[in-house]
């Protein structure tokens, strides 16, 4: 750890009582946090030494989270700034992302379209908002011990073209540096997710490492998608239909925003009920796509 921001355990700052760090990244760090009353905390401090972009994206989801109240999107409690830190106070949440719970234990059909559901319930809230989540992958999605589904890291949700999680981009933004997010863009992302954790295979790429934004676009020009139906036995039509059409080359034949997933999503939950066997992916497939997946 560099100074400053570790020497923030165990001070106040804006009136919290910093306790942990529990996650650093390029552009901020998060750390626990307590109330005066006791109550937990996140909070989220950018980096003093971040460039331009990253102080941006900070903004971004700032003004993102300011906007949009639903049950499955992180609420932001307040901002500060002190001592020239600037600084997210957001609810604190019980759980892990997505990505480190898949290493953990296997999800079955109906949990992960369940799980799925509901973070497009939420990516509904913000395009009824006119806003769009912009980097929707394993990692930027919270579930806790009951499948409870946070969306959370909301800075890209302004940026074009193609910058994010590159496995899980629409085609149209790795195509020009110009190309704008939007509600097709998040619906892709969910399907690219859901495709990704319920096949084990990623769609245009299977590298050791991850992928150059040149690659992803070449690979996408030439790689047919194999269909989902095909790689994991038992999916319900209603399901595969709803990853396929959202995976669509062409935005205009995707769902024209998350509400309209959701409800696809939804049927699809009701088939999987009727047809469960329990069946989930096993914890030797978790690990090893897990592996490739985050960089393990």
């Amino acid at each position: 750890m560099t100074e400053p921001l570790k020497d923030l355990v165990g001070t106040t700052f804006a009136g919290l009582k910093v306790q942990a760090v529990v996650g650093t990244g390029g552009s901020a760090w998060v750390f626990r946090a307590e109330t005066t009353e006791g109550e937990p905390r996140a909070l989220k401090v950018l980096r003093p030494d971040g460039q331009q972009a990253m102080r941006r994206a900070f903004e971004t989801e700032a003004s993102v989270l300011s906007r949009v109240d639903h049950e499955t999107v992180v609420r932001l409690v307040h901002t500060h700034e002190q001592d020239g830190l600037r600084a997210m106070e957001l609810e604190w949440l019980d759980g892990t992302t997505l990505a480190d719970r898949f290493r953990e234990a296997p999800f079955d059909v109906v949990d992960l379209l369940e799980i799925w559901k509901a973070a497009s319930e939420g990516l509904a809230a913000l395009h009824d908002r006119g806003v769009c989540h912009g980097d929707i992958a394993p990692s930027n999605v919270m579930v806790d011990d009951k499948n409870s589904v946070k969306l959370i890291d909301f800075g890209l949700s302004e940026e074009k073209g193609g910058v994010g999680t590159l496995p899980f981009l629409a085609p149209e933004l790795l195509k020009t540096k110009t190309a704008e997010r939007g509600p097709r863009t998040d619906v892709f992302a969910v399907g690219a997710c859901l495709y990704t954790l319920l096949s084990g295979n990623f769609l245009f790429w299977r590298p050791k490492s991850p992928p150059t934004e040149e690659e992803c676009c070449r690979r996408q020009a030439t790689w047919t998608t194999i269909p989902i139906e095909r790689l994991r036995v038992g999916l319900p039509s209603s399901a595969s239909a709803a990853i396929s059409r959202a995976l669509a080359a062409d935005p205009g034949a995707r769902q024209r925003d998350a509400g309209e997933l959701a409800r696809e999503l939804c049927t699809a939950v009701d088939d999987a009920h009727l047809g469960r066997s329990g069946a989930s992916i096993s914890g030797g497939f978790t690990q090893h796509l897990a592996g490739r997946m985050f960089g393990d």
